[in-house]
């Protein structure tokens, strides 16, 4: 079934403003992008910055941010992370996501589908719930696991302790995408999400192929960026390392386009790759270096995207 509208990119955004963030210890054994040396007086206050500072970009920019406060109880160190959790798709569909780590299944406690509504900007008509599958052991992280290639209906999916094969198969049965599976890795260990490797533009791909170490599953990748006429950025593993695949192409209300990245994502992509992003979008960039440093996440994991 098809349940998407056939459009790549959203003007509608949903944040998750952190409540006490701090690094997620229960993430830290297979999250290798956490710093676990990582110190830092007043990590909230400082964090806490960072997002508004983010947030009032995108605002500025024209796209429409629907910015939810998380609770203080339960404590939900990676709340501010929301695309993990929850996906919205068309025709008033939401997904609901196994997550891995028991303190990352308490964000779903706080009710983000109320303030979309009151916005006008999502109303839930369908909600597909795979949280039962916490049971089994198997995990979905959400567009943490799954980047969506909306428009062709492919997902592209890193096989990893938090993205079990078997749901991925199981989702795109449901909801009419064509699954793309592989392993990829950083260091010859496991990584964690797919968008830390690929991130999906309506024209730009930017992936790092060097993290997909078996050569057939590579070129099944690349061949399908091809075949749906992607211009692939191919980023190395120091750029990777620097969340230059942690990237989110989004558009405002007046269709004008832009890509949403780090500060340090942006100062490690080259400045050939720097102008080819520029021919599909502006830039928007900020310092979030606290909570990539204690979170191993960046930019694209902070934006739920709502269709």
């Amino acid at each position: 079934m098809k349940m998407d509208t056939l459009t790549q990119l959203t003007h509608k955004i949903l944040m998750i403003r952190p409540a006490n963030f701090t690094q997620n210890v229960q993430t830290m054994a297979d999250n290798h992008f956490q710093n676990k040396q990582f110190s830092c007086v007043d990590i909230h206050k400082k964090a806490l910055a960072e997002f508004d500072d983010l947030n009032q970009k995108l605002l500025a920019a024209g796209i429409q941010v629907c910015t939810v406060p998380d609770q203080l109880d339960p404590e939900t160190p990676d709340a501010i992370f929301p695309n993990n959790r929850i996906s919205f798709h068309g025709d008033g569909v939401t997904c609901i996501y196994p997550m891995k780590t028991p303190n990352r299944r308490l964000e779903h406690q706080l009710d983000v589908l109320k303030p979309l509504e009151k916005l006008d900007m999502f109303h839930c008509k369908k909600q597909l719930d795979y949280r039962f599958y916490e049971k089994e052991e198997m995990f979905l992280e959400g567009t943490g696991s799954l980047v969506l290639d909306r428009v062709n209906r492919i997902a592209y999916a890193a096989k990893s302790a938090r993205t079990s094969s078997s749901l991925v198969t199981k989702w795109c049965l449901e909801m009419g995408y064509r699954p793309i599976s592989f392993a990829a890795k950083y260091q010859n260990v496991e990584i964690y999400h797919t968008n830390v490797l690929m991130s999906l533009g309506e024209k730009v791909a930017v992936i790092c192929s060097a993290a997909i170490p078996n050569l057939m599953e590579r070129q099944q990748v690349l061949s399908a960026l091809n075949h749906s006429h992607h211009e692939v950025i191919d980023i190395s593993l120091e750029q990777l390392s620097n969340f230059c695949g942690n990237i989110l192409q989004i558009k405002n209300q007046q269709d004008e386009t832009f890509f949403a990245m780090s500060q340090c994502a942006f100062e490690h992509f080259s400045s050939e790759q720097i102008n080819l992003l520029k021919q599909d979008g502006a830039l928007i960039y900020s310092d979030i270096s606290t909570i990539e440093k204690a979170a191993g996440g960046s930019v694209r994991c902070m934006l739920a995207e709502v269709f």
